[in-house]
Protein backbone atom coordinates (compact mmCIF):
# COMPACT_ATOMS: atom_id res chain seq x y z
CA UNK A 1 0.00 0.00 0.00
CA UNK A 2 1.31 3.45 -0.91
CA UNK A 3 1.04 5.64 2.19
CA UNK A 4 1.93 8.77 0.21
CA UNK A 5 -1.21 8.59 -1.95
CA UNK A 6 -3.54 11.56 -2.25
CA UNK A 7 -6.19 11.79 0.48
CA UNK A 8 -9.03 14.23 0.97
CA UNK A 9 -11.46 14.67 3.83
CA UNK A 10 -14.95 13.49 2.87
CA UNK A 11 -16.72 15.75 5.45
CA UNK A 12 -18.95 18.08 3.47
CA UNK A 13 -17.56 21.36 4.78
CA UNK A 14 -13.92 20.31 5.15
CA UNK A 15 -11.28 21.28 2.60
CA UNK A 16 -8.33 19.40 4.09
CA UNK A 17 -6.34 17.15 1.79
CA UNK A 18 -2.90 15.56 1.79
CA UNK A 19 -1.46 18.30 -0.45
CA UNK A 20 -2.87 21.40 1.27
CA UNK A 21 -2.50 20.01 4.81
CA UNK A 22 0.15 17.26 4.64
CA UNK A 23 0.74 17.40 8.41
CA UNK A 24 -2.79 16.17 9.17
CA UNK A 25 -3.70 12.56 9.79
CA UNK A 26 -6.41 11.03 7.59
CA UNK A 27 -8.48 8.16 8.99
CA UNK A 28 -9.89 5.64 6.54
CA UNK A 29 -13.68 5.38 6.63
CA UNK A 30 -14.47 1.81 7.79
CA UNK A 31 -15.23 -0.92 5.25
CA UNK A 32 -18.00 -2.33 7.47
CA UNK A 33 -21.16 -1.00 5.77
CA UNK A 34 -23.04 -0.21 8.98
CA UNK A 35 -20.15 1.72 10.55
CA UNK A 36 -19.26 3.31 7.18
CA UNK A 37 -22.81 4.66 6.88
CA UNK A 38 -22.66 6.10 10.41
CA UNK A 39 -19.37 7.90 9.63
CA UNK A 40 -20.66 9.25 6.31
CA UNK A 41 -23.95 10.44 7.77
CA UNK A 42 -22.07 12.21 10.57
CA UNK A 43 -19.87 13.80 7.88
CA UNK A 44 -23.04 15.08 6.17
CA UNK A 45 -22.61 12.75 3.18
CA UNK A 46 -25.20 10.46 1.63
CA UNK A 47 -23.77 6.92 1.89
CA UNK A 48 -25.87 5.83 -1.10
CA UNK A 49 -24.17 8.38 -3.35
CA UNK A 50 -20.70 6.95 -2.68
CA UNK A 51 -19.45 3.58 -3.84
CA UNK A 52 -18.83 1.08 -1.06
CA UNK A 53 -15.57 0.28 -2.86
CA UNK A 54 -14.30 3.87 -2.67
CA UNK A 55 -11.48 4.51 -0.25
CA UNK A 56 -12.69 7.50 1.76
CA UNK A 57 -11.05 9.43 4.60
CA UNK A 58 -11.88 11.87 7.37
CA UNK A 59 -9.15 14.14 8.66
CA UNK A 60 -8.03 14.40 12.27
CA UNK A 61 -10.08 17.57 12.78
CA UNK A 62 -13.20 15.42 13.18
CA UNK A 63 -11.84 13.22 15.98
CA UNK A 64 -10.62 13.56 19.54
CA UNK A 65 -7.33 11.84 18.76
CA UNK A 66 -6.36 11.30 22.38
CA UNK A 67 -9.64 9.46 23.05
CA UNK A 68 -10.24 7.86 19.64
CA UNK A 69 -6.82 6.73 18.44
CA UNK A 70 -5.52 3.38 19.76
CA UNK A 71 -1.88 4.23 19.04
CA UNK A 72 -2.08 7.88 20.13
CA UNK A 73 0.81 7.63 22.63
CA UNK A 74 3.12 6.24 19.94
CA UNK A 75 2.05 9.10 17.64
CA UNK A 76 2.60 11.69 20.37
CA UNK A 77 6.01 10.33 21.42
CA UNK A 78 7.38 9.44 17.98
CA UNK A 79 5.73 12.29 16.05
CA UNK A 80 4.25 9.91 13.48
CA UNK A 81 2.87 6.41 13.01
CA UNK A 82 2.98 4.13 9.99
CA UNK A 83 -0.67 3.11 10.44
CA UNK A 84 -3.31 5.11 12.30
CA UNK A 85 -5.26 2.67 14.50
CA UNK A 86 -8.64 3.85 15.71
CA UNK A 87 -10.27 2.30 18.76
CA UNK A 88 -13.11 -0.12 18.04
CA UNK A 89 -16.49 1.55 17.33
CA UNK A 90 -14.95 5.03 17.25
CA UNK A 91 -17.03 7.60 15.42
CA UNK A 92 -16.05 11.09 14.28
CA UNK A 93 -17.45 13.73 16.61
CA UNK A 94 -16.26 17.17 15.52
CA UNK A 95 -18.05 18.96 12.71
CA UNK A 96 -18.60 22.68 12.23
CA UNK A 97 -21.69 22.30 10.03
CA UNK A 98 -23.94 20.76 12.70
CA UNK A 99 -26.38 23.29 14.06
CA UNK A 100 -27.32 23.41 17.72
CA UNK A 101 -30.74 21.81 17.10
CA UNK A 102 -29.44 19.06 14.82
CA UNK A 103 -26.04 18.40 16.35
CA UNK A 104 -25.65 14.66 16.67
CA UNK A 105 -22.33 14.63 18.51
CA UNK A 106 -20.44 17.79 19.42
CA UNK A 107 -16.89 18.40 20.65
CA UNK A 108 -18.25 19.21 24.09
CA UNK A 109 -19.90 15.78 24.40
CA UNK A 110 -17.96 13.83 26.97
CA UNK A 111 -17.35 10.47 25.34
CA UNK A 112 -15.20 9.35 28.25
CA UNK A 113 -18.38 8.86 30.27
CA UNK A 114 -19.74 6.44 27.64
CA UNK A 115 -18.44 3.07 26.60
CA UNK A 116 -17.78 2.54 22.89
CA UNK A 117 -20.99 0.48 22.57
CA UNK A 118 -23.05 3.12 24.38
CA UNK A 119 -21.49 5.80 22.19
CA UNK A 120 -22.34 3.89 19.00
CA UNK A 121 -25.91 3.27 20.23
CA UNK A 122 -26.24 6.99 21.01
CA UNK A 123 -24.99 8.03 17.58
CA UNK A 124 -27.18 5.54 15.72
CA UNK A 125 -30.23 6.57 17.78
CA UNK A 126 -29.50 10.24 17.13
CA UNK A 127 -29.20 9.65 13.39
CA UNK A 128 -32.53 7.81 13.35
CA UNK A 129 -34.13 10.61 15.38
CA UNK A 130 -32.80 13.28 13.01
CA UNK A 131 -34.07 11.32 10.00
CA UNK A 132 -37.54 11.20 11.53
CA UNK A 133 -37.59 14.91 12.45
Amino acid sequence: MNFNSYRWCVASSCTNNSIKTPEKLFMKVPDDIEMRNVWLELANRDPKSLSTKSRLYLCEDHFDLEQDMANYMEYKIMGSVKHVKMKENTTPSRFSFHTEEKCIVSPSTSQTALTNTQSLDFVQGSILFNLLV
